[in-house]
């Protein structure tokens, strides 16, 4: 069974996406894993399996990058500056610019 790196914000990830859909701890671990080990996962005190990452995802709708990716913040800031400059560049018309600033989104979607 392979285990995600822990670093300190996957706990809280879990927990906010938790909240964010309505359910208690004990709804999100039911199937997955016990309550209290539900719990020490949230509060950073155990790491989480491959499998149970992809089972917590499933149930939450998230994807597995959103908790296992200690940066995931930073690169959807970044991407939504992406649409917003897209949005941009399609209000003004501007499609010699557009077509080099789609392939930049289209990189930064794909890594």
């Amino acid at each position: 069974m392979q285990k995600i790196p822990r670093h300190k914000h996957i706990g809280e990830k879990i927990r906010e996406a938790r909240k964010m859909r309505g359910m208690t701890l004990g709804e999100l671990a039911d199937g997955i894993c016990s309550l209290g080990k539900m719990s020490n996962i949230e509060n950073g005190h155990r790491s989480v399996t491959n499998e149970e990452l992809e089972r917590i995802s499933e149930k939450l709708d998230f994807p597995m990058s959103y908790f296992s990716d200690p940066d995931i913040k930073n690169k959807i800031k970044e991407l939504e500056y992406f649409k917003h400059k897209l949005g941009d560049l399609i209000g003004i018309e501007h499609w010699e610019y557009m077509e080099s600033e789609l392939n930049k989104f289209h990189s930064k979607i794909e890594s």
